[in-house]
């Protein structure tokens, strides 16, 4: 150990640590200095160890924090995000490639920069966003929770594109020094989103267009369809020769087949456009498949068929449902099993279903033709029939099954089929046997009919009809009834003759030139509020036959609603039905 002269400052060689202490200990104390030196020699090489220790940590966690630092930026340099932070006032202090790549800037340009004067300008609807409401910027500066954001981000070009943004806070023990800000490009998602918007309208648009076609077809061939039924059931009511007689129900039946076309080709159309609507009531499943039977059962006879009908007798008496549809189903097939069968007989069963008793189980039976394994799912698909010679032999468009599958479906149950070639088919479908009670008070279609009373003469009618051949039909219909008609081309001279006369009843056709039906009612409706007096039954007539015409007709005032073609029984059923509740409240 060398240690030097305290009085000199000459080098002094020690043999050894002792010597040196020794040697030092003396020179102190001849100094005057009372000090144990190893103790201050021990404590001193303490401290060195502690301060190298110490040197040696900060050394570690600079190294892990340029270490943690370098991934963290090799991580935002890899993200496909923008992400930058912000400190207190908003100032850019760290920004990654993918927000410089889509901002059009540099790095150089940005940091130190106030981040919404380079490129926060506005909202996403293009309003101005001022300084003092950067969301952002606010929540730096007073520490406020995540904030997510639609916003735009400007270039220096002018240029502009959406983001989706959100601000996370940054805290420094315990108070707010800055943001740090995420977004995300959405140009193509607004793309795609315009892009959709555009087809959703467009879509829309062209199922308008569509439904303004069907309607105005619909308008045009049930019209014309009106006077020839109508025409041909007033002719079948006079002496004819056997052959002009086969002539007449020809002509009858084949208007009626039309008219199914026409009523299949508009359901399709409603169904396939979403329009198509259910109404859920009360019905009878029993009185449904009786009835249907019954109208069904005259077709059958007319061909030699034999119409059967089992119903079980554990089932519901009333459930929910739209019983117009299930009628409708129940037609189209017993329809199909009496065309497709030339002898036999076509059956008709109602049970709950054997494994799941909550559903009723239709069938239809027949002893026709059958259908083959493989067209078994095929028939239920629109414009389709077992073989191409089906629609040559038998006719049909195709249509009947695949709408009697929508409807099914849409009521809650399954359609299917089992049959083979020449033994005949069976059709099933099941509903969900919702049970519920019937109303006590009955509808005016339900109400029984009074018989006729000389007493009381026939109703003072007002036709307002534009057609000249309608007006002969309900002429022809109305010959030999105790009824008494007025007739009117339009819906202004209606509006007229209601202010100049009395009448019992007005049969209003909805579309008509000048005034249309509907605008027509609602004047009479408005003129008997003004003066006062009882609501005139008005049946409204439309050739439409489309979703929505039965409550239109109800907005407007209207106390029943006809479809065309109409028949000489069903106007009179209506009148009938006038007459008997005249009858009612005046007794």
């Amino acid at each position: 150990m060398t240690t030097n002269n305290p009085m000199t400052g000459d080098p002094l060689v020690a043999q050894d640590d002792q010597t040196a202490l020794a040697f030092l200990d003396r020179v102190l104390r001849e100094q005057g200095l009372n000090v144990d030196l190893r103790k201050a020699i021990a404590l001193l090489g303490q401290e060195v160890t502690k301060r190298n220790l110490i040197q040696q940590q900060l050394q570690q966690e600079r190294d892990k924090l340029r270490e943690e630092e370098s991934r963290l930026r090799e991580i935002t340099a890899t993200l496909a995000e923008g992400l930058y932070v912000i400190d207190r006032a908003g100032c850019i202090t760290f920004i990654n490639p993918a927000a410089l790549a889509m901002l059009h800037r540099t790095k150089p340009e940005v940091l130190g920069r106030d981040s919404h004067s380079l490129f926060h300008h506005s909202h996403a609807d293009g309003t101005p966003y001022p300084v003092q409401e950067c969301q952002t910027s606010r929540m730096a500066a007073q520490g406020l929770g995540s904030i997510h954001d639609e916003t735009l981000f400007w270039r220096p070009d002018g240029s502009c594109f959406p983001v989706t943004l959100t601000a996370s806070p940054l805290f420094r023990n315990g108070q707010p020094e800055g943001a740090v800000v995420a977004f995300h490009d959405i140009s193509e998602h607004k793309r795609l989103e315009e892009s959709l918007r555009h087809a959703k309208e467009s879509a829309e648009a062209a199922n308008r267009a569509k439904g303004e076609f069907l309607a105005a077809m619909s308008h045009e061939i049930r019209t014309p369809m009106n006077v020839v039924m109508g025409m041909a059931e007033i002719l079948l009511e006079t002496d004819l020769t056997p052959q002009q007689r086969r002539f007449a129900q020809t002509m009858h039946h084949s208007g009626k087949a039309l008219l199914g076309v026409i009523n299949d080709v508009l359901d399709f159309s409603r169904i396939e456009s979403g329009r198509f609507q259910l109404v859920e009531a009360p019905f009878s499943p029993r009185q449904v498949v009786e009835e249907t039977v019954s109208l069904m059962g005259v077709a059958a006879e007319e061909k030699g068929l034999t119409m059967e009908q089992w119903i079980a007798p554990d089932l519901p008496e009333t459930i929910l449902g739209d019983d117009s549809r299930v009628r409708q189903v129940l037609i189209n097939l017993l329809g199909n099993g009496i065309k497709f069968t030339a002898t036999g007989r076509v059956e008709v069963r109602l049970t709950r279903h054997p494994d799941t008793p909550e559903f009723l189980l239709f069938s239809v039976i027949d002893t026709g033709i059958g259908i083959s394994l493989e067209q078994n799912e095929q028939i239920f698909e629109h414009f389709i029939q077992a073989d191409a010679g089906i629609t040559r032999r038998y006719g049909g468009t195709g249509l009947g099954l695949a709408i009697s599958r929508h409807l099914v479906e849409m009521m809650g149950g399954r359609i299917w089929v089992e049959s083979r070639p020449n033994t005949g088919s069976t059709f099933h479908f099941t509903l969900p046997a919702t049970v519920t009670t019937l109303a006590a008070t009955a509808t005016l279609a339900e109400q029984p009919a009074l018989p006729p009373d000389d007493n009381n003469p026939g109703l003072r009618i007002l036709l307002a009809e534009d057609v000249e051949e309608n007006r002969m039909l309900f002429e022809a219909y109305l010959m030999k009834s105790p009824h008494h008609l007025v007739m009117v081309t339009d819906g202004l001279e209606a509006v007229a003759k209601v202010r100049e006369e009395s009448f019992d009843v007005v049969v209003m056709d909805v579309q008509m030139p000048r005034m249309d039906g509907y605008t027509a009612i609602r004047h009479i409706r408005a003129w008997e509020r003004e003066q006062g007096a009882p609501s005139l039954p008005i049946i409204t007539l439309s050739a439409h036959a489309m979703t929505g015409e039965m409550e239109r007709c109800r907005e407007a005032g209207g106390s029943f609603y006809l479809s065309k073609p109409i028949s000489k029984k069903g106007l009179l059923t209506a009148l009938q039905q006038i007459t008997t509740a005249r009858r009612t409240t005046r007794s």
